[in-house]
């Protein structure tokens, strides 16, 4: 156990996890999930880093019904603007729409009565195109197997067309070896399948193929928020609409997006940058906490408490 764990265990069973949790009540905690896969895939070198384990999430899941009050993020954002907060308001979300959402976390939500956003990539929801960062990672794993290079490209740093220049021709050449369990885990969504989620679901656009839109020229960039806002209303019927960044952070979107944004009277969005929000908050940078595979019991309790951040800044300087 490196020291780092052993103070996230320390912190837990000291009660200094539930004293943190009780500092941040009078604001909105936002967790960040992508996909879910089985237990017996964790491991897998496959198996993106930013999933979680079914157990893990159902785990983590109890925490949030025992110890914090559950909203919906539409719900939370009125709220928030309204300063009227449940103590120890969570949200929880997750990004891009990958089928396994619904089949292995439903299930886990309805037993907890934990509302979740889904934040839909909606040209990967009516194609069916596996994510590039997806693509990349399974490129990564069958050159590594191969003993050859692996491909070495920046998402972050690209439009989604020189991303799509870059991955399409390997690709194709290596799609073949795609197993049955890995598409399983991976895929999006389809329509269908989204309509006929648990009610506990409720859903926001993450542009139309998963673009990092710092990197997409004025006239891309808003096409690919506009279609997908305007997908994700008449799809499912519904005006008010939240919606989350791309990778997220501070330097992937601009004054440009959010701008876009407010003409299309989209509710609240979200980043991906850490922290918690307070009422006065902007509701076009909401902060969130994404959740990984790395969260044992100890890291995932000592980030919902605020002290993650603390420790690893204590750590850092």
């Amino acid at each position: 156990m490196s020291l780092k764990d052993a103070g996230y265990t320390l912190m837990k069973y000291s009660g200094l996890t539930s004293i943190a949790l009780g500092w941040q009540s009078g604001s909105l905690l936002i967790l960040m999930y992508h996909g879910i896969c089985p237990d017996r895939l964790a491991t897998a070198s496959w198996v993106p880093s930013y999933f979680v384990a079914e157990g893990q999430f159902e785990a983590q899941m109890r925490f949030l019904r025992g110890r914090l009050q559950p909203l919906r993020l539409i719900d939370a954002i009125g709220a928030l603007r309204l300063g009227g907060l449940s103590r120890n308001s969570v949200a929880v979300t997750f990004d891009d729409g990958y089928l396994n959402n619904f089949t292995l976390g439903g299930p886990i939500l309805e037993r907890f009565s934990i509302p979740a956003t889904v934040f839909l990539a909606t040209g990967h929801i009516t194609s069916g195109r596996l994510f590039n960062h997806d693509r990349r990672r399974l490129i990564r794993h069958w050159q590594v197997a191969d003993t050859g290079p692996a491909l070495d490209i920046d998402l972050k740093r690209l439009s989604v067309d020189a991303a799509n220049d870059r991955l399409d021709p390997i690709w194709d050449r290596m799609e073949p070896r795609l197993t049955a369990e890995q598409l399983d885990c991976l895929r999006p969504a389809t329509w269908s399948e989204v309509l006929h989620a648990s009610p506990l679901f409720e859903f926001g656009a993450h542009t139309v193929r998963h673009a990092v839109l710092s990197q997409e020229s004025d006239g891309a960039a808003r096409r690919e928020v506009a279609e997908s806002v305007q997908d994700v209303r008449a799809r499912l019927g519904r005006q008010e609409v939240t919606f989350a960044y791309p990778n997220g952070t501070s330097e992937d979107f601009t004054a440009r997006d959010v701008a876009v944004l407010q003409e299309l009277a989209v509710v609240g969005s979200v980043t991906t940058v850490p922290g918690r929000n307070r009422p006065g908050a902007d509701p076009h940078r909401l902060l969130r906490h994404a959740i990984t595979l790395g969260h044992t019991d100890a890291v995932f309790e000592a980030e919902v408490a605020g002290m993650r951040r603390f420790l690893t800044s204590a750590a850092t300087y």
